[in-house]
């Protein structure tokens, strides 16, 4: 702007010249590539992988157990013995049926909430938690053979998405970082270890508080085949948390470094609580007490349903479905715990992103 002093005021007039004139036109458009963030280009890169997803995603659907199958025919019987020992037979349609149905709708479910391989393979292996921990702590089940079919479940998983899915924008900044912004905690690796630790702090509490009340008399009664309870009346607080950072460093990416990186600090773009026009998310965190949202809270309260629902719906059917002695109870009492330990760590989240 040029400025011209009458008396004591300063008034300010229209620019004298456009400095761009005098610019090779190479030169503006460089400067204005420059002007961007590495951030705001993240979403072209890997921005399709060339498939309509009309044969994409029938294709997941068939790739995922037909891997799954093939994986499992190397296992040698010495490792699936004892997975098999705790095994229901698979003989009734029921549970056959349950087990497709379900391997179907985990898979529409990545597809239609958007979800790239890290994302669902991330989802996938929190849900897929409760049930092999099952087996481990109460079910006598080795490390070694859990290990090698979690794998399997999880690559089973992965695999058709990294083949067919683009890559999301948030997960592109894994690699990109712009100092100085509220995006910046999405990669910071001090915040991440700090949002780990908090993510599995909760878990570890939840699980705690029930191995040492309530548990194991619920096991006892709901599970007919159950052949230990040592670690719940042995468990101890820090030995629990060290068994929950690998699911807490899961839902801190998630959760957290997901929902960070769509915040937005204007207040004008925040949303207010209208009773006229909320909807059911809206007057949920109304009710937790958040009473203005941006895009960073719609984003983690989705993903905190998602979690929560999907590990409900997983530990479920897999432990009702395939774990001898299981009740109907048994499986949706243990699938309700960690379906509460999810929504609490999103809820923890929500007040540290606020903070």
């Amino acid at each position: 702007m040029a400025y011209r002093r009458y008396e004591t005021s300063v008034v300010a007039t229209e620019p004298l010249v456009d400095a761009d004139t005098f610019r090779e036109p190479t030169e503006r458009t460089s400067m204005a590539a420059s002007s961007l963030s590495p951030l705001d280009n993240a979403g072209d890169k890997h921005g399709s992988r060339g498939l309509p997803t009309w044969f994409a995603y029938p294709l997941s659907i068939v790739m995922a157990p037909a891997l799954s199958a093939l994986l499992y025919s190397f296992v040698p019987d010495i490792m699936g013995a004892p997975l098999a020992a705790v095994s229901r037979s698979l003989n009734e349609e029921w549970q056959i049926g349950a087990l497709l149905t379900w391997r179907l709708l985990e898979i529409t479910l990545g597809w239609v909430y958007g979800l790239d391989h890290f994302d669902f393979v991330q989802l996938s292996a929190m849900a897929n938690a409760p049930y092999y921990t099952l087996l481990y702590l109460f079910y006598g089940i080795g490390f070694e053979p859990l290990a090698l079919a979690l794998v399997i479940d999880m690559f089973s998983l992965w695999f058709p998405f990294w083949l067919l899915r683009p890559i999301n924008y948030h997960n592109n900044l894994r690699t990109l970082t712009t100092p100085g912004t509220t995006k910046d905690l999405a990669v910071d690796k001090t915040i991440q270890m700090y949002m780990t630790a908090f993510a599995a702090s909760i878990y570890a509490a939840v699980v705690y508080l029930s191995l040492v009340t309530w548990l194991p008399v619920f096991l006892i009664h709901h599970f007919e085949e159950v052949l230990t309870l040592d670690f719940a009346h042995n468990a101890v607080l820090p030995v629990v948390f060290t068994a929950c950072l690998p699911i807490g460093w899961a839902a801190k990416d998630f959760l957290f470094s997901t929902s960070i990186v769509y915040a937005r600090a204007l207040p004008s773009e925040h949303k207010r609580f209208n009773p006229k026009t909320a909807s059911l998310a809206d007057t949920l965190m109304w009710n937790l007490g958040v009473d203005q949202f941006s895009s960073r809270e719609s984003v983690l309260f989705s993903r905190t349903f998602l979690l929560a629902a999907f590990t409900a719906l997983h530990s479920f059917v897999r432990v009702f479905a395939t774990v001898e002695g299981a009740t109907i109870y048994g499986a949706a009492g243990w699938s309700a715990l960690w379906s509460a330990a999810a929504l609490a760590t999103g809820t923890g989240f929500l007040y540290i992103g606020d903070s």
